[in-house]
């Protein structure tokens, strides 16, 4: 449900997703599942609302990259609407044995970031249709799987999806048609979203708040040594003054002072 999101929206929301997740990826860790409900959006703190931020929840699941896990009693999960083909096919190859296991990799959350956003244009999951008259027809999810996880069926953008996406974005069609390739080898990986035209405008913003930030950094610390010098000066006066008192009173030669008390003849 919901309404439906305009241009700049999704490509902020698509933005958001490919940043955390890439965060993640540089950490050495795959989010392993991906979906809608672990996007959480917050305000930020405008009170307009104009200023969204998306994060990225239920990080229990993450698993280290380029890892072998076996596929029964991990403690991940995918959910299978936003299941990398990858991992159906290897469940599907493997189903029953016990040495079952699967190699972890960053593209499995490329393909999910897709997923999410292919709902947020269309409002369901896109692949509920199918999930849902085979899991109803035979009782299991296995023909669901095996259609996933075949690398030479229709892609998931078929002619009228990628017509509606079109219209909507051209250039965000591109980006997702690379995100959603079935194939792991030819699906984009983090790094070219990141880099894709798509996101132009959002690197030059993020490149200039780097660089304000930078300046108000710099600021910063030439402010803090300006009051670090005037407080050094200070106290070096203040050691002067108290030197020239304690001189003083001393008589100022270091000999004995002059004794100004009353004599009693």
């Amino acid at each position: 449900g919901g309404s439906h999101m305009t241009a700049v929206e999704l490509r902020d929301l698509l933005w958001s997703l490919v940043c955390v997740t890439w965060g993640l990826h540089v950490c050495g860790f795959v989010h392993m599942d991906i979906k809608p409900m672990n996007v959480v959006r917050f305000p930020d703190g405008n009170e307009k609302d104009v200023g969204i931020r998306w994060k990225l929840i239920d990080l229990d699941g993450a698993q280290l990259a380029n890892e072998r896990l076996p596929l029964s009693g991990s403690k991940w999960c995918f959910s299978p609407l936003y299941m990398p083909p990858e991992l159906a096919r290897a469940i599907c190859d493997h189903a029953g044995a016990i040495d079952a296991s699967l190699m972890t990799s960053r593209l499995m959350d490329v393909w999910s970031i897709g997923m999410c956003l292919m709902q947020a244009i269309f409002l369901v999951p896109v692949l509920s249709p199918w999930y849902t008259e085979w899991k109803e027809e035979t009782g299991d999810e296995r023909k669901f799987l095996e259609w996933l996880a075949n690398y030479n069926t229709d892609p998931i953008i078929d002619a009228d999806m990628q017509g509606h996406i079109r219209s909507i974005d051209p250039v965000l069609c591109t980006l997702l048609k690379g995100m959603l390739e079935k194939n792991p080898e030819d699906r984009c990986c983090i790094a070219t979203c990141l880099t894709h035209t798509c996101f132009k405008q959002h690197r030059a913003t993020l490149i200039k708040q780097d660089v304000v930030l930078r300046e108000m950094s710099a600021r910063s610390e030439d402010a803090g040594r300006t009051q670090e010098r005037a407080m050094i000066r200070r106290l070096r006066g203040e050691s002067a003054d108290f030197e020239q008192s304690t001189a003083a009173n001393r008589g100022g030669g270091g000999g004995r002072r002059k004794s100004t008390a009353c004599v009693v003849s």
